[in-house]
């Protein structure tokens, strides 16, 4: 049989094995070339490739194939991470739990956690921005007679970028959190994207709230968890990325988030035919 692992280079990573990537071009190439039937796999609780190799191909050493067709370059975190392993890989990449938590990526559609539905007389009266989150429910004969939340799918880095001019921007770091309080609320929050220590300025982004000149004066802007004394004697909007007349149809999405909306979609896998496979063997010998 033929056993890539055994004649290529391979790089030892955790408990796992990372293949030479020029086997990884070649394989491509050929999978471009061939008309090479796929068959899609749902990743089972605790199933490594190996096992699947065993049941699909007869054999474990046929996990190069499971690798190379689903295009896994570090097989210990590419592949499907139960939870001991993931919760490793946010603590090696965010620090903690809590950090990943914090972190906003970025900002996407809420229309999955929304199940609402709205009379015809309240989509009327929608503001004209927000009507293109909503798809009509039809009836008898085909007429509207209500609304729901479209499956609109759209991402935005951030959904505004503002500018501070404060009295000391050297107590301030990139991916700071910060916020901003009165007496008794926390009226504003950001996380730091630039620091500007010459001008006295910082770019924030993923803004909720409204920052404002007035509070920062008395020592009550956290960074983090530590209040700093610091004003803020300015705030300015740079761009906008989404309106506040359509705000309610976005949410931002953490780090721990995205992470686990990245690794659940790892469970979805696709096998090459077995009928392919000897061909494949011979074809990558010759290219290699």
């Amino acid at each position: 049989m033929y056993n890539l692992l055994s004649r290529y280079p391979i790089v030892n990573y955790g408990e796992s094995l990372a293949q030479n990537i020029t086997t990884r071009i070649k394989f491509k190439e050929l999978a471009k070339s061939k008309k090479i039937v796929y068959y899609p796999y749902v990743i089972k609780e605790g199933e490594r490739p190996e096992q699947i190799a065993q049941f699909y191909y007869d054999d474990p050493r046929y996990v190069w194939l499971v690798f190379l067709s689903n295009d896994i370059y570090d097989p210990y975190y590419d592949w499907f991470m139960q939870d001991n392993v993931f919760k490793e890989f946010i603590l090696k990449k965010y620090g903690s739990i809590d950090a990943a938590n914090k972190k906003i990526v970025y900002w996407r559609n809420n229309w999955v956690n929304d199940e609402s539905i709205i009379s015809l007389s309240q989509y009327t009266s929608l503001h004209s921005a927000g009507k293109k989150y909503w798809a009509p429910i039809l009836g008898y004969n085909n007429q509207v007679t209500s609304y729901r939340r479209k499956e609109i799918s759209e991402i935005r880095e951030t959904n505004t970028t503002q500018e501070l001019a404060v009295s000391n921007a050297s107590i301030f770091s990139v991916e700071n959190i910060i916020k901003q309080s009165n007496t008794t609320t926390q009226i504003a929050q950001a996380t730091v994207k630039h620091v500007n220590t010459t001008d006295n300025k910082i770019i924030i982004q993923h803004v909720g709230g409204a920052f404002t000149p007035s509070q920062g004066a008395n020592g009550n802007v956290i960074i983090d968890t530590t209040t700093v004394n610091t004003s803020v004697s300015s705030v300015s909007t740079i761009v906008t990325s989404i309106a506040n007349s359509v705000a309610i149809y976005w949410e931002p999405v953490s780090a721990f988030k995205n992470e686990t909306l990245l690794n659940e979609s790892k469970k979805f896998i696709k096998l090459v035919d077995k009928n392919f496979v000897t061909q494949i063997e011979k074809d990558l010998d010759t290219l290699l």
